[in-house]
C-alpha cells in the first residue's frame, strides 16, 4: 500500500519557514527511529526502516480550488469549513516504497499527526477524501 494525504495549511508568509517547521515536528516525532532530511527543492522526507515518506509543501494558484472540492466533498458540515475554504497551500505526503503488509501505517499516521501540529494544519486521507483528526481549526483573531 501506499500512503498519500494532504496536510492543508494556511498560507504561509514563509514557505521555507514551514517546511523547516514540518522538518522540525517529524524529527521530534520520530527522534528515537528515524531521520529526516530537507530535499533541494523543498521536501522533507523521512525515512524510518527502508520506508520513506515526502512531504511536499504545494502553493500553486490551482490548490485553492482542490482544497474547496475537499471541503465540499468531506466537510462542508464542518464548523471549520469556512475557515478552511481559504486556505492556499497544503502539504503532499506520499510514502515510497510500497507497504504491501503494512508495517508502516502507523508511521503514516504519526507523520501525519505529526505535520497537524503545525498551526492551523489539518491531515485529509487521499484513498477515502476524508479528515484525518477530530480537529477543529479556528479562524485567527477569535
Amino acid at each position: 500500500m501506499i500512503y498519500r494525504a494532504f496536510v492543508l495549511v494556511p498560507a504561509p508568509d514563509d514557505p521555507g519557514r514551514l517546511t523547516q517547521r514540518a522538518a522540525e515536528e517529524l524529527r521530534h516525532s520520530f527522534a528515537d527511529r528515524g531521520s529526516v532530511v530537507t530535499e533541494p527543492e523543498g521536501a522533507v522526507v523521512l525515512r524510518v526502516d527502508g520506508w520513506s515518506l515526502s512531504a511536499g509543501l504545494a502553493r500553486d494558484p490551482w490548490v485553492r480550488d482542490e482544497i474547496n472540492e475537499i471541503v465540499d466533498a468531506a466537510g462542508s458540515n464542518r464548523p471549520d469549513a469556512a475557515v478552511l475554504r481559504t486556505y492556499t497551500a497544503r502539504f503532499e505526503v506520499s510514502s515510497d516504497p510500497a507497504d504491501p503488509d503494512m508495517d508502516h501505517f502507523n508511521d503514516y499516521l504519526i507523520a501525519c499527526q505529526a505535520l497537524e501540529r503545525i498551526d492551523g494544519a489539518i491531515a485529509v486521507e487521499l484513498a477515502d477524501g476524508s479528515f484525518m483528526s477530530g480537529k477543529i481549526i479556528v479562524a485567527p483573531g477569535t
